[in-house]
């Protein structure tokens, strides 16, 4: 609240002072700096994002091998298993035949010592072999987290994964993960050195008042504004230069 002060002049009151009043102001503002660091950083963001995607890619490669790996290792195991049980029967026939032969006269003892270290040697291979099969076994739950017991079967060969490319050429996850990598550093060094261009931009700004007299005089109740901005940084303590070492360095 103020002190009212009015001026009469002829038939008229011209109110300078209001007993009262209220103000009030809205404004907007846009950034037109597109040629400064706005798209490089959002250039820098995505490249970013290409390159995760890509290490995403590479990693589940990597365990995808390493189970198909851990799977066919224990495909080769029962296989291995497989050939170890016949080696076994092998050995057991051979024992029975040289213990006949040996009861006709038809063979010596010799002979049938012979069998007897052909059956131990094969229950050693067997037990080494069943060994392997179940170590495999618990490998491929290690991997994929269930626990067995499994069957395995021999799949058909799987399908080529689609390889990222770059400029047409296919190129391996981590490749392509790196090369987004190096597109993301020339982002931010574009972004950093972009950094000294001025700043432009507009503002439109809306104002008014209220008073306990309405209008003042000479005063209009609204105003309405427009301007062009220009912003220029003289210094900031070498900040841009020593962004622009960083950027260029991780390139």
């Amino acid at each position: 609240n103020h002190e009212r002060f009015a001026v009469d002049i002829g038939t008229r009151e011209f109110v300078f002072q209001p007993w009262w009043r209220r103000t009030w102001q809205v404004t907007a503002q846009q950034n037109l700096s597109f040629h400064g660091p706005a798209v490089p950083l959002l250039q820098q963001a995505k490249a970013g994002a290409r390159s995760a995607s890509y290490a995403e890619d590479a990693v589940r490669a990597d365990i995808g091998f390493a189970v198909a790996r851990a799977y066919y290792a224990a495909l080769t195991a029962d296989t291995v298993v497989s050939v170890a049980e016949d080696a076994r029967a092998a050995g057991a026939e051979l024992l029975r035949v040289a213990t006949v032969k040996r009861q006709n006269g038809r063979a010596t003892e010799a002979d049938v010592l012979r069998a007897k270290v052909r059956v131990a040697e094969t229950d050693q291979a067997l037990a080494s072999a069943r060994r392997a099969a179940e170590e495999a076994r618990e490998s491929v739950a290690d991997l994929i987290g269930v626990a067995g017991p499994f069957r395995f079967t021999r799949p058909a060969r799987p399908p080529e994964p689609a390889a990222p490319s770059v400029g047409g050429a296919p190129l391996r996850a981590e490749v392509a993960a790196a090369h987004a990598a190096v597109g993301s550093a020339d982002a931010a060094n574009t972004a950093a050195f972009r950094r000294w261009y001025p700043t432009l931009g507009v503002q439109a700004t809306y104002s008014g008042y209220d008073t306990s007299d309405g209008k003042l005089f000479g005063q209009p109740k609204e105003s309405y504004s427009v301007v062009a901005l220009a912003q220029v940084t003289l210094f900031d303590g070498t900040l841009k230069y020593w962004q622009v070492r960083e950027t260029r360095a991780q390139v």
